[in-house]
């Protein structure tokens, strides 16, 4: 029986061309979600609106990247479909079948605008970047797409200064879908695998308070951070899903994070699949769900599970919950 699920990040590779030091996904195991498992996955479901085609490798490297988003529009026609990219796969080829599969949000990871630090950070190259981008943004134009693109900013200690360049460069290609923004995560799932120079690139509460003054004079990333919020990318969608008034996760109440493995866990946040999951999908949906509902029902009763230490949303839920707690 097909089961009631309707926003699900889907994970289709942890490979990747890129060696961002602050990468998760280079300590894990390098592998492909199968396309037997995707298509189970799809045809379980009921009532999808959006799924995320990223996780912790480059979505572009599987080898049918676009056949699963084929597959999930033949059963859902009107299916939002996302992903994150560090774009250095922009080729003629992949272009005009991203076009083609009117996908609706593509952000481009991005930390600095300057060439040399860019390669220390993510081992890729920034003009290839650049050249992609501009190739894509061309060819949706011409072909009257409404394709959007932008970037997905990790802030790191070291590059707070860059924000204002990278809004200068998203105005200089002409993209579209905004800029999201996030200081370099802190959470243990993350900083178990940072170098010792990476745990020194976590920006501190100054390092925030210049990144917050460098945006609020500035028009363009003002502009850009609010159409982000505004269009149809599966985040929004996703927490939007549900009120604030309401003191839940959306990823317990609306979502589903598929790994490559695939494995079904609670959030994108957890990295260690195999210790914080649902099920393997070989399980029933229905049972998945359930154990989601249970984790839910653990946050409304003022208890954070395990998988969801450390999470500023379970926390914050049980501040408000609970005002005046300090966990």
């Amino acid at each position: 029986m097909s089961q009631n699920l309707e926003y699900m990040q889907i994970e289709p590779t942890t490979r990747c061309n890129f060696t961002c030091g602050f990468c998760a996904g280079r300590h894990m195991q390098q592998q492909d979600l199968d396309f037997s498992v995707f298509k189970k996955l799809i045809d379980s479901t009921n009532n999808l609106k959006h799924i995320e085609l990223q996780g912790e490798g480059e979505p572009l490297l599987h080898a049918q990247f676009f056949e699963m988003i084929d597959y999930a529009r033949a059963r859902f026609p009107s299916l939002a479909v996302s992903f994150i990219t560090n774009g250095s796969l922009f080729t003629a080829e992949n272009i005009d079948r991203i076009i083609a599969a009117n996908i609706h949000t593509i952000l481009i990871s991005i930390e600095s605008t300057d060439e040399a630090e860019f390669q220390l950070i993510r081992g890729g190259k920034l003009p290839r970047v650049i050249s992609g981008i501009t190739n894509l943004v061309e060819r949706k134009i011409a072909l009257k797409s409404t394709l959007k693109v932008g970037f997905a900013v990790t802030v790191l200690k070291q590059t707070v200064q860059q924000i204002n360049a990278i809004g200068d460069l998203y105005k200089q290609l002409h993209m579209d879908g905004g800029i999201s923004i996030q200081p370099l995560q802190s959470m243990d799932c993350y900083t178990q695998f940072y170098s010792r120079d990476m745990r020194q690139s976590i920006p501190n509460g100054d390092d925030r308070i210049a990144l917050n003054k460098l945006i609020a004079t500035d028009d363009t990333l003002k502009y850009a951070l609010k159409t982000y919020q505004s269009h149809k990318n599966f985040y929004t969608d996703l927490f939007t899903s549900v009120s604030p008034q309401q003191n839940v996760c959306a990823w317990l109440e609306s979502g589903l994070y598929i790994s490559a493995e695939g494995i079904a866990i609670s959030c994108f946040f957890m990295k260690d699949a195999r210790k914080n999951n649902y099920a393997p999908l070989a399980d029933n949906l229905a049972e998945i769900l359930g154990r989601r509902a249970g984790l839910s029902k653990s946050l409304k009763e003022n208890i954070i599970p395990a998988q969801c230490q450390g999470c500023g949303i379970a926390h914050n839920i049980q501040r408000r919950a609970k005002p005046g707690i300090t966990s």
